[in-house]
């Protein structure tokens, strides 16, 4: 599987270690993210069925320099969404004894 990033969701998790989203911006539009230690663009990932602009960072102060520019951290969230979505075709499991 792959995200909208068209990359491996085990690549994102190791790779980066914080994920921020924004809800009051149309999240097909790109949005552009710059500081000192590290310069990503936005990209449209659905979480529980919300679609938000979301952008993938590395360090601690990239992370607060982005909360105060209006981005919410929602590192949890996005990566347990991106890493337990299911293949494509892939059948359940039954939940329930036949």
């Amino acid at each position: 599987m792959t995200t909208a990033l068209g990359t491996d969701p085990k690549f994102l998790k190791d790779n980066f270690k914080f994920a921020m989203r924004r809800y009051d911006i149309d999240p097909q539009v790109g949005q552009s993210f710059y500081c000192y230690t590290d310069s990503c663009h936005s990209q449209p990932i659905s979480v529980d069925g919300v679609m938000a602009a979301t952008i993938f960072l590395k360090n601690k102060s990239a992370v607060e320099r982005a909360s105060k520019l209006g981005w919410t951290e929602a590192t949890k969230d996005v990566f347990r969404s991106i890493l337990n979505k299911r293949k494509p075709g892939r059948p359940r499991k039954s939940q329930t004894k036949d």
